[in-house]
């Protein structure tokens, strides 16, 4: 409703004549002060943890990625989740592979637009090491406790504690070099400058 309200409020500005614009003006000198003209200073303001944000975006559109492809899949008749649930997590383990690649390019890329281009004010090494470890370590937590529990009930929609241990580490021997190299690629890609400067105090809102 807010947005909404500023549009038409811009809009009925525009449509008048500038004589009439600038007695409408001078009768809301605080006009400047609604929409996007109070937003704009604050909305690239560096965040408080730049190192998880960028990872965190990475990780996102890494998941993203990997979603899309196995909507994709279930689309084509690949596999129903329903039925074939074994197939969908063997191909989403198979995705989540090869987009770590991604991931580390992404965050380093996000990195490089909230603290510059200079090398020394952050560290791509370190943003990798973020990336990789953020969505896995309480991915790998989750499925291992998962496997414990299944073990123990002799179930066997799990895994045995010998596979979990075996993923996790085919895993880490993939993703981390992909990871590593995206990032080492993101930190050489060319970023946009953002169309509005920030200002020193952040505003209250």
């Amino acid at each position: 409703r807010t947005l909404k309200n500023d549009v038409a409020r811009y809009f009925q500005i525009d449509e008048m004549d500038q004589e009439d614009a600038i007695n409408y003006r001078q009768l809301n000198e605080s006009m400047h002060e609604f929409g996007w003209k109070r937003l704009k200073f604050d909305v690239f303001r560096l965040p408080e943890y730049p190192y998880l944000f960028s990872s965190i975006i990475g990780n996102g559109i890494q998941l993203l990625t990997v979603s899309i492809v196995l909507l994709l899949l279930a689309v084509i008749g690949y596999f129903y989740p329903g039925a074939h649930y074994k197939n969908v997590y063997i191909s989403a383990y198979f995705l989540y592979i090869p987009t770590a690649y991604i991931n580390g390019f992404v965050s380093s890329k996000k990195l490089k637009e909230l603290l510059g281009s200079d090398e020394s004010e952050h560290s791509w090494v370190k943003n990798c090491v973020f990336s990789t470890f953020l969505f896995k370590i309480p991915v790998f937590i989750a499925i291992f406790i998962n496997a414990i529990v299944t073990n123990y009930y002799h179930s066997n929609a799990g895994l045995s504690i010998k596979e979990v241990i075996t993923v996790i580490v085919m895993t880490l021997i993939f993703t981390f070099p992909l990871n590593a190299f995206g990032s080492y690629r993101g930190r050489k890609a060319e970023i946009k400058p953002y169309p509005c400067n920030t200002k020193k105090i952040a505003r209250k809102l």
